[in-house]
């Protein structure tokens, strides 16, 4: 499946109000889109439907020079937030994200099936702006090898990226999550400084034995009074 907006009549394609979620499908491109979705969301109990683009239990996809925004929860994600959704084999790159609530999740679902909660998922994050987006950008969920390369992230709030297990009904997670964090910049703003905060990488989850490959970021080191990374699981005030 490929959707191409550069096909379009001048002005392209936008999607406004409601979210765009594609799921149950395999080798889908996506290119050239305009997300506006979630700003106008229809059911008050569902907080995803408050997102404007995501992509759930689906196989080998590429979000390319696409753009979203406005939304009230994840702006442009790929795990779908719900049970069983696992995703494998996403890549979201060039895309330009802003003035959204939090940008997104990559990686895997909660779910009560051990089965996919232990199916090993890689995702690769590159060359992506993100402007006043809040946090997760992204974060990363489940039994994941992330990439997350050469991304610009300006003004975020609270925190960048998060990283965590996909437990059930309390039960333990005992997935691995394995990211690569390379030549990301990131900028801080306003609200990097008025948030709180002094954490960029958070921990989420102690059982899934995190592990890091840190390179080549440049992080504005005016806002973090405390570690950008690395952490203690006995020590609450390391876990950055």
């Amino acid at each position: 499946i490929t959707i191409n907006g550069f096909t379009a009549p001048e002005g392209g394609i936008t999607i406004i109000g409601q979210m765009f979620r594609m799921t149950d499908a395999k080798n889908v491109i996506i290119r050239g889109m305009k997300f506006r979705g979630g700003y106008n969301y229809t059911d008050p109990n569902n907080q995803y439907s408050k997102s404007a683009f995501l992509m759930g239990n689906t196989k080998g996809f590429i979000v390319d020079r696409c753009s979203s925004g406005f939304s009230l929860e994840q702006s442009i994600g790929g795990n779908g937030g719900n049970a069983n959704d696992p995703l494998s084999g996403a890549t979201f790159q060039n895309n330009l994200v802003g003035n959204t609530s939090r940008v997104g999740i990559i990686g895997q679902g909660i779910t009560s099936d051990q089965s996919l909660r232990n199916m090993p998922t890689k995702v690769s994050y590159h060359r992506n702006v993100m402007v006043d987006c809040g946090w997760r950008t992204p974060n990363v969920a489940g039994n994941v090898r992330a990439d997350i390369i050469n991304n610009f992230v300006h003004n975020w709030q609270n925190r960048t990226s998060s990283f965590t297990g996909t437990a059930y009904n309390g039960q333990p997670s005992t997935q691995k999550t394995r990211s690569n964090i390379i030549g990301n910049y990131y900028q801080a703003g306003t609200n990097s400084r008025t948030s709180g905060s002094n954490v960029l990488y958070k921990i989420n989850d102690n059982n899934i034995e995190p592990e890091f490959h840190f390179y080549d970021n440049y992080i504005t080191s005016d806002v973090l009074k405390g570690k950008a990374a690395g952490y203690d699981y006995t020590d609450p005030s390391t876990a950055h």
